[in-house]
């Protein structure tokens, strides 16, 4: 592919043109709408300028740095993650578009889609070692889990090539579907899923200790994205043409579930905790966040012009999502705050009934359950409702905790609850213990302050 443009450089885009055709023309004169959701507590945080048209983005493993393709200038941006500044701008090959990071985070593999090569990038010095012939038109990239080798597809040749990354050399190219998109890895390295672009609406299983695809699964249409689940027990499956979510079942290959998302969904990552998926929506040109324990959107993120990539950072602060059109990558805060509403300092007396409600929230919508210590005793909180009850037994003060958690963070409030004696306002102080001496015979001095 030769073409200059922004639109014509994509790999994916000669064959979604037939698709889409009019609709992606609509977008790009801002005539398609955004998503039906408003945006809720993501926020853009910054936008970082880059090359011409950049498509897709890799954070390392350590999360301090970020490459970005920049398909119409034949370079890879390098984000410095701290301050989003691009720190460096490597030349690569012609259209460069797939990029991942080796575990390690020594190196990185650009793909070249209209050389058909791909770059190995030093990343200590942003230089490139290697160039590595692949197959025709090819488009991503993705790494075992241990770093060995890599899968690449090519599009128009129907395959994938296995690279071996202790010397760049292809040590296979098999088979495929039609129009082999996108590729990865389940997090076992086992196996790897890559989508089928072209009609066949299917994703390869592909068995990496032999290249065999051992099953076809069908999904949306014309499928582009997919990412696994951390712990690997599902992946989805963006539909570029379905504007849905596929949800598969590894163990078995089933679909259990389609979500609709943004128009023509491009990139998928998932939150380094699974409880989130981020999905880029090139035509609605926004940001779908899906909680994956129910596979509810629960945000859509407006951006502008074009998501096509997107990745999360290790720690899940925050996202980088490329903005095709506005030559830049957005950052997304993606970190998710419980915050409980304080009840006040409380009061109540030995043997009577109370029922306090604890009202809290997870910024994402998520559900919250609840614990507390320190209550009074005979007093006990509801993990599901929030709703503190029961009959205090005994006169004082207590310091209280109430803490309320949602998936893997969690906010919470301090407060005292005075407990009085039966029909009184302050509480009694007990008695102190009579005083006791061990030999009566020991004669007991007292001394007294007198001021008059």
């Amino acid at each position: 592919m030769t073409s200059t443009t922004a639109l014509d450089s994509r790999p994916r885009k000669g064959v979604r043109l037939l698709r889409w055709g009019a609709a992606l023309a609509a977008t790009i004169l801002g005539v398609v709408a955004g998503g039906a959701l408003p945006a809720n507590a993501d926020t853009v945080t910054a936008t970082v300028p880059v090359g011409l048209g950049p498509a897709v983005v890799a954070i390392s493993a350590d999360g301090s740095f970020a490459y970005v393709t920049n398909v119409n200038s034949n370079t890879v941006s390098r984000i410095r993650t701290s301050d989003n500044t691009v720190t460096a701008t490597v030349p690569v090959g012609a259209g460069p578009y797939g990029v991942a990071i080796s575990p390690d985070g020594s190196f990185a593999y650009v793909v070249n889609q209209s050389d058909d090569t791909v770059s190995r990038v030093r990343t200590s010095d942003d230089t490139v070692t290697a160039v590595v012939p692949v197959g025709t038109v090819p488009a991503d990239v993705a790494f075992s889990p241990d770093g060995s080798f890599a899968y690449v597809t090519n599009i128009t040749a129907n395959t994938v090539s296995r690279i071996r990354t202790s010397d760049d050399t292809v040590t296979a190219t098999f088979s495929a579907g039609a129009a082999p998109l996108a590729v990865a890895f389940s997090p076992d390295g086992s196996f790897a899923y890559v989508t089928n672009f072209n009609f066949g609406n299917t994703v390869s299983r592909i068995r990496t200790s032999d290249n065999t695809v051992t099953a076809t699964i069908v999904v949306g249409s014309s499928p582009d994205g997919v990412a696994f689940s951390p712990d690997g027990s599902f992946a989805y499956v963006a539909n570029g043409a379905s504007a849905t979510l596929s949800r598969v079942r590894t163990s078995d290959g089933t679909v259990t579930a389609t979500i609709p998302v943004g128009t023509n969904p491009n990139g998928v990552a998932f939150s380094p905790d699974g409880s989130f998926a981020y999905v880029a929506n090139y035509g609605s040109t926004n940001m779908s966040r899906v909680r994956t324990s129910d596979d509810t959107v629960t945000a859509a993120i407006p951006l502008g012009g074009a998501q096509l990539g997107v990745a999360v950072s290790p720690d899940g602060s925050f996202a980088y999502v490329t903005t095709l059109y506005a030559n830049a990558v957005a950052r997304v805060s993606t970190a998710t705050t419980v915050t409980v509403v304080p009840p006040g300092n409380q009061t109540g007396a030995v043997g009577t009934a109370v029922s306090l409600a604890i009202s809290a929230s997870a910024s994402d919508g998520g559900a919250v359950t609840y614990s507390a210590t320190g209550l009074p005793a005979g007093l006990s909180i509801d993990p599901t409702t929030g709703v503190i009850t029961g009959t205090p037994t005994t006169i004082g003060v207590s310091t209280a905790t109430v803490t309320a958690t949602s998936g893997a963070l969690s906010g919470s409030a301090t407060f005292t609850w005075t407990v009085t004696a039966a029909g009184t306002s302050t509480p009694v102080t007990p008695p102190a213990p009579p005083l006791t001496v061990a030999d009566p015979a020991t004669p007991v001095k007292y001394t007294a302050n007198y001021t008059g």
